[in-house]
């Protein structure tokens, strides 16, 4: 038995520089948040936000209806802020933010009310109303977005019936300020709307135009002129074809817009504006397949795009567009199956993504993506653990000061064989060899041998 470790010793070394640069191993860069599935139950509308780099996630459903439910992940556990569901009644859709002093704030669609958006704020102890805000009936896809004197701007988009055969999507910017909401700008022929803020609270705005020729209809850029409560036209007037799962960002003096594209047979696409035209990044309709849900992030001027890919059974999958290429951000296909509700996130460098994952029952999935590999944090992850009993025949475990946020097995081809997301792993079903055990933990990741035995 001495032998067998001095031999395993002696491969420290090799095992760790197999970690870092296995191919295969390099492909398991997006990893589970606490376990595959974060609730007992469906969700929908799933949004991810970071104060104090701690990941909250709201969305619909998840424990019981399809109430508003807000968690946040601390100390390796999900723990729901305020109450498991904070609204009574039966929602629609819904979006999550936090303003400038770290409060958490959620628009939502109350069927009970007509169908009408409500915007609730946590303050500590309850979830209360934000103002009195009267919208439209029959509305969807709200978007909430804070100014830098943390005045609250909301879009939502809504069915007009006034002809009742020929209903019509429209969209409404609401602003709240000094306790009063009020509306901003006309209402615009149209759905799908989001927003966006540059570092001057310029306010701009994309949506699908309807105006019921279709010729006319296609995506529109805006930007709110405050001074004539009006919407100014952003470059061209209007990009050809219905586009829906729109995202805006304006990033330092970048502005990017992804859609799904209908002259791309609903293929993701991207436009960036230059001071005076919109133009693609990259080719238009890059993804595999068509694509429901898109979520966009820009980190140090590349943009980043989350979204379920029809070429690859609708999974999530994340892209990057680097220099002059579209490139596959990690593994093609992250989730377990069809994934629905998209919401992509940065902070300090690590890149976090959840939404539905029809694959685990329709349940809330939070995965999140080392970039860059510090072989220096590796090892000192790897050094704080120690495996016991090894050689193992039953149940190897970790001990360890750090907190654990999953283990997985990996065999001597790089193919990881089982995971879990306790501190214990069984291998009793393993054949008799040398395996590598990947260590999940809150400070990184870490790498340990053990002999099957």
């Amino acid at each position: 038995m001495n032998n067998l470790k001095t031999v395993l010793n002696g491969f420290s070394g090799f095992l760790l520089f197999f970690c870092l640069f296995s191919p295969d191993v390099q492909a398991q860069q997006w990893d589970t948040l606490a376990g595959m599935s974060v609730t007992p139950a469906a969700v929908n509308s799933t949004t991810i936000q970071f104060k104090n780099n701690i990941p909250y996630v709201a969305f619909r459903g998840g424990y019981t209806g399809t109430e508003s439910c807000l968690l946040k992940y601390e100390n390796a556990l999900w723990d729901t802020v305020g109450t498991a569901t904070m609204t009574a009644g039966t929602e629609t859709d819904q979006h999550f933010a936090f303003d400038n002093n770290g409060v958490p704030h959620i628009a939502y669609v109350s069927a009970a009310n007509s169908g009408k958006v409500m915007v609730i704020k946590y303050d500590g102890t309850e979830w209360l109303s934000v103002g009195s805000l009267t919208t439209d009936d029959n509305a969807y896809d709200p978007y909430l977005l804070f100014d830098n004197n943390n005045d609250i701007y909301l879009a939502y988009s809504y069915t007009d019936m006034a002809i009742i055969f020929l209903p019509k999507p429209k969209a409404e910017l609401f602003h709240f300020s000094g306790g009063t909401w009020t509306q901003k700008g006309p209402t615009l022929e149209g759905q799908f709307a989001t927003l966006a803020m540059d570092a001057s609270n310029k306010l701009y705005l994309a949506y699908n135009h309807s105006s019921g020729l279709a010729s006319l209809d296609g995506l529109k850029m805006k930007m709110y002129n405050s001074g004539l409560d009006v919407f100014d036209d952003l470059g061209m007037d209007t990009v050809s074809g219905m586009a829906t799962s729109i995202v805006i960002v304006a990033d330092s003096m970048d502005l990017y817009v992804a859609y799904s594209d209908s002259l791309n047979s609903d293929k993701l696409s991207l436009l960036k504006y230059d001071g005076s035209y919109w133009n693609y990044v990259g080719a238009s309709g890059f993804s595999g397949g068509a694509v429901t849900s898109i979520s966009m992030v820009v980190e140090n001027g590349i943009p980043y795009l989350a979204f379920d890919d029809a070429g690859n059974a609708s999974k999530a999958t994340v892209m990057m567009y680097d220099s002059s290429t579209w490139s596959t951000f990690g593994a093609a296909g992250i989730s377990a199956g069809a994934a629905e509700d998209i919401s992509l996130r940065v902070d300090n460098g690590t890149f976090y993504t959840s939404y539905r994952d029809n694959g685990l029952s329709g349940t809330l999935a939070v995965m999140k993506y080392y970039i860059s590999v510090n072989t220096q944090k590796i090892q000192s992850v790897s050094n704080s653990l120690t495996l016991y009993p090894n050689p193992v025949s039953d149940l190897i475990s970790v001990d360890t000061d750090l907190l654990i946020e999953r283990l997985s097995v990996i065999n001597m081809d790089g193919k990881m064989i089982k995971s879990t997301d306790d501190y214990s792993i069984s291998v009793r079903d393993l054949p008799q060899g040398i395996y590598i055990l990947e260590v999940i933990t809150d400070e990184g990741k870490g790498y340990k041998q053990f002999v099957r035995k």
